[in-house]
């Protein structure tokens, strides 16, 4: 979740849901409207994988593997792509990524 856009997330949750925060891309501050969060009932998770135990990682890989993968093959969910690079290309890619201006995911393909 981008920082600057995390307002907008939250309004967008439905009552009683959270968002699910797992990286900073977007910078360490971000403005939030609690007066949304309450009324909703919402909810915010920060986490991050790496400080995770390998067991956890491993359960979080299969519930992924196994809830959300249909749901990608099926295009109920569809991954937010910024740019797709050749791999041949990928200090550019790498160049891209660093100057922070893309929102969603920087692709390499094989």
């Amino acid at each position: 979740m981008i920082g600057a856009k995390l307002d907008d997330t939250l309004a967008s949750l439905n009552t009683e849901r959270r968002a699910v925060m797992i990286g900073l891309l977007g910078g360490l501050k971000a403005e939030l409207n609690l007066g949304s969060l309450l009324m909703r009932r919402g909810g915010l998770k920060a986490m991050t994988m790496r400080a995770q135990p390998l067991e956890k990682r491993i359960r979080h890989a299969r519930l992924f593997r196994h809830r959300l993968t249909p749901l990608f093959n099926d295009g109920t969910l569809k991954p937010d792509l910024a740019r797709t690079f050749p791999f041949e290309d990928a200090p550019a890619a790498h160049e891209a990524m660093a100057r922070g201006e893309h929102l969603g995911r920087i692709v390499l393909s094989l």
